[in-house]
């Protein structure tokens, strides 16, 4: 797969502290405080923020494509976590770090929408490659030991058929799931609360818009998606290789290891990744553009 650099200029936040599964008493808490998560926003991100201190997300959609509600999604994630994940032991234990009870698992915690980062494809395209790019419905399951296993729903697979308890093998088309184990005492997505905290937390400045999760793009699990947060203003910060000095717009992960910015220096209209099909032609597929971006290394405060 070959990627190429975008136009919009986007700076990606990770951090290393892990928030879990929220339904459970033995995952840490996915939220702040009301009363602290209040102090962090303002605008319209403060307008969609609840008493009970979670935001209100409404997804958007952006494809004409008709797509999974979250309840059909949900019933796929379950024939799925029921049927296929416990013939992959090793896979999922493995990426979790620990064994997990298949026989227990539950689904818990809230559901994410993550967004496709691409335009929609062509209609001629096939429905694995359509599978592949879209959106996904994220769901967390646990076992008795907490959060266990993520599983992400391609939005756009309206193709799959549960029969007699099963997915009907003849009504996939490739791309309808992305699944792994979450590392004991985590969760595979922080919480947008959580995202907006540590933001704000980190550059002084108040969060004002609804967080977005956002798809990263082929090449990436669903559960490596992001918050896309707008400050009331620039935040100073330092690139490494665009020596940019100011940002607003932050795609927040997980980790604090780094702070990373696209620039917008020698870019396309449309940023393009390109992968090859098992019938060994080339597929293009072009980034929206306001989520199009290549990185660099910041520091913050401009230091």
């Amino acid at each position: 797969m070959t990627l190429r650099s975008g136009s919009s200029r986007l700076a990606l936040l990770t951090f290393l502290a892990a928030v879990g599964c929220q339904d459970t008493s033995k995952v840490p808490s996915a939220a702040p405080p009301a009363a602290s998560i209040r102090a962090y926003v303002t605008g319209s991100a403060a307008d969609a923020l609840g008493d009970d201190g979670r935001f209100d997300l409404q997804p958007e959609t952006v494809w004409t494509r008709p797509e999974l509600s979250q309840a059909q999604a949900a019933a796929l994630a379950d024939v799925f976590v029921r049927t296929l994940v416990p013939t992959l032991p090793s896979f999922f234990e493995g990426t979790r770090k620990k064994a997990i009870d298949f026989a227990a698992l539950w689904r818990c915690g809230r559901a994410f929408y993550s967004e496709s980062p691409y335009e929609e494809p062509n209609l001629e395209a096939h429905q694995g490659l359509v599978n592949a790019a879209s959106a996904r419905i994220m769901f967390t399951y646990c076992d008795g030991a907490g959060a266990a296993i993520s599983v992400a729903v391609a939005s756009s697979a309206t193709n799959l058929v549960i029969k007699d308890g099963r997915l009907d093998p003849r009504s996939l088309r490739g791309g309808e799931f992305d699944s792994e184990g979450i590392p004991a005492g985590t969760n595979a997505t922080s919480s947008p609360e959580a995202a907006v905290e540590r933001l704000a937390s980190a550059t002084g400045r108040r969060v004002t818009s609804v967080p977005r999760l956002v798809h990263p793009g082929m090449g990436y699990f669903a559960q490596s998606s992001r918050w896309l947060l707008v400050l009331e203003s620039d935040a100073p910060v330092r690139g490494e290789r665009t020596g940019i000095h100011s940002e607003r717009r932050f795609l927040v992960g997980r980790s604090l290891k780094t702070w990373e910015q696209e620039t917008s220096r020698f870019a396309e209209p449309h940023s393009v990744d390109t992968l090859t099909l098992t019938s060994g032609q080339l597929a293009f597929l072009h980034r929206r553009p306001e989520l199009a971006y290549r990185w660099d290394r910041l520091s913050l405060g401009g230091k």
